[in-house]
This record gives structure tokens, sequence and C-alpha cells, in this order.
């Protein structure tokens, strides 16, 4: 393909190519073939991390459409698949990779499980996304400054600043000057990744400034500031179509061909920012408290104790059982998950 598009450039383009198909001369010697395979495989080494530098570090913080979308190893041109397509990827998986790992989160990942589904919700409901949109850029442009001529955060700087507000805003309660400082971090993060208007050898601290003072005006609260009231219900409708998601994800994960991986705090929601906010310290001792204090319920009355989870769902712990549940099932039936067979069901 690159031929094709750059004639003028055939011949370096041939030279490349049998350098990396290690298209050897018939008079080379075996010490040139090895100083050459060598070369090749420090080459690929370094394809790997430049990959990652141009699409998951630069471009994925640019191209804003849906950000749950914009996923190590993701492919933000593709909006979902089939029930079709995912059955067969699971037969796949079952005859080929039964032992492969099923992560939903990562020390890497962009962010935080729970935030990404909380975003793919927008996805169902695109009027009133766009209507709020409009609202809330009217609402906001006088928080915005002009630096070097031009509007700042500019619009898609903005767009992505709602996105994540959506994914990582808390669902029961308002947010504190904890969540204020860990969003600005991020954003400051994100633009430079981003590097339109600054970046890590070069940082823009005027365009950072500008960007981090919106985002905290933004948040403010009272009745000079009412982009906080209009985004709060609009926030917790998704966060809790978000919640079905999130709980739909766990049993898929954990139940579906291939080995479930629990990434450290993800036993509760989830909506953390890219590193390092999500490598922050867990409280482990609260998990274990909590699980404790699920299992009396449980035993005295399961169908009231759902009903509890449901209500209280913010807290994470309809998430944590679910986990509990379904982890204690696939313990107790090993040998239909190691060597069942995968039969697809239909979908409604």
């Amino acid at each position: 393909e690159a031929r094709e598009a750059n004639a003028g450039l055939r011949l370096e383009l041939n030279y490349i190519e049998r350098f990396l198909l290690l298209d050897f001369a018939e008079q080379s010697t075996s010490e040139e073939r090895e100083c050459w395979t060598e070369f090749v495989m420090r080459f690929q080494q370094l394809t790997g991390p430049l990959m990652a530098k141009g699409a998951e570090d630069t471009a994925f913080y640019v191209y804003s459409r849906l950000l749950s979308l914009n996923e190590v190893g993701g492919e933000p041109d593709r909006f979902g698949l089939s029930t079709k397509e995912f059955h067969s990827f699971n037969e796949r998986r079952a005859a080929h990779w039964p032992h492969a790992m099923n992560a939903s989160a990562t020390h890497d990942t962009k962010r935080g499980e729970d935030a990404r589904v909380r975003i793919n919700v927008l996805s169902e409901v695109p009027a009133e996304w766009e209507k709020n949109l409009r609202s809330w850029s009217r609402i906001n442009r006088s928080k915005k400054v002009t630096v070097r001529g031009a509007e700042a955060p500019d619009r898609n700087d903005e767009y992505f600043l709602y996105q994540t507000l959506i994914g990582s805003h808390p669902a029961d309660k308002p947010h504190d000057a904890e969540f204020e400082e860990r969003l600005t971090g991020y954003l400051i993060k994100a633009v430079r990744e981003a590097k339109v208007h600054t970046e890590w050898l070069q940082p823009d601290a005027a365009y950072e400034k500008a960007f981090s003072d919106f985002a905290r005006q933004v948040l403010a609260r009272g009745e000079s500031q009412p982009f906080m009231s209009g985004f709060d219900p609009f926030a917790k409708k998704v966060a809790y179509c978000g919640m079905f998601n999130s709980l739909a994800q766990v049993l898929l994960k954990i139940a579906a061909p291939g080995v479930p991986d629990i990434y450290q705090g993800t036993e509760f929601w989830d909506l953390s920012f890219v590193d390092p906010d999500n490598r922050r310290p867990v409280d482990y001792a609260e998990r274990r408290r909590c699980l404790e204090e699920l299992r009396g319920p449980e035993a005295k009355n399961r169908a009231g104790l759902l009903r509890d989870l449901l209500s209280s769902w913010p807290d994470g712990r309809i998430k944590l059982y679910l986990m509990h549940k379904l982890l204690d099932f696939r313990r107790a039936h090993q040998e239909l998950f190691a060597k069942g067979t995968y039969v697809p069901l239909e979908v409604t």
C-alpha cells in the first residue's frame, strides 16, 4: 500500500521490505546475517512503543468522539459488535485460547472500567446528550479566556471534559476538593499527551491554567453557577444505566471463555482516570469487611439483601457481591469452565 501511495519512494520501500523480511543476499556471511537479524529484532522492539505513543498516547487524546472507545488496544472507529460476532469470538477463544486473560482494567487503561461503560450510555441517548452539550457550552462560554488569540480551552478539550465528568463524577454525593485536584491533574496530563496546545517537552502554562481554571469554575455550585444543577440529574441517570452495563461486564468477564483478571480496587466502582490515578492505594480491609457483612444477611434473607444492594447501588457493594458469587460459582464448577462447550444463547 505504501508503494502504491508513494511511487517516488519505491526503491526505499523495497529496501525496507528486504531488510524487515530478512531477505538475505546469497553471498552474505553468517556474521552479517546474525547482525541483520539482531537489527530487525531491535527494530521490532521499537515499533510497539512508537505505535503506542502515536495512537494511545496522542491520537486517543485528540479524537474525542466517544472516549470509552479510546482504550489501550481499542479501535475508536468501531462502535460495538453484533451478537453473532460476540458469540463467534467466544467460540474461537474457547477452542483455541481457553486460558487467555479476560481483563477490563489494568495499570495502563485510559480510564476506569466503570467510567468507560458509563460513557457508553451516551451512545444510547444521543439526542439528550446533544441537547445538554449545547446548553452546557452556552452556560460555560463566559468561563473561557483568550490565550494567544484563541479561546481556551478549545471546543474539543471542552467536549473531552464533559465526557470525563460523565464517567467519573460521584453518583451519590457532591464532589469534593480531592476530586477537583485529581480531575485537574488528569486534564493537564491529557492535553499534554494530545500535543495540540501544550506538551511534556514544551508545556504551555497559560493554556494549562486556562483549562484547569475552566474545570474548577464548571464544578462550582451556587445560583450564579447553573451548570452543576443541570449536569447532576443527567449524570445520575447515566450512572444508573451505566451500573447495569458494569454488572453485565463483570458477569461476561467472569463467565465467558478465558481467565478473569480483577485489577486492584475494582471490586467497587472503578471511576479512576489514567495513571497515576488508577494506581492509588486500595483499602483492602474495607473490602474484606464489606464481604463479611454481606454473608450474614444473605443466609437470612437473600431477596432482601438483593433489594438493599440495588437500592444502595452507588456504594459499589452490588458489584462486589456479584463478583463474589460468580467467582464462587467458577470455583465450584471448575470442570465446566475448563472443558465445557460454549453454547451461544439467544439475546434480546
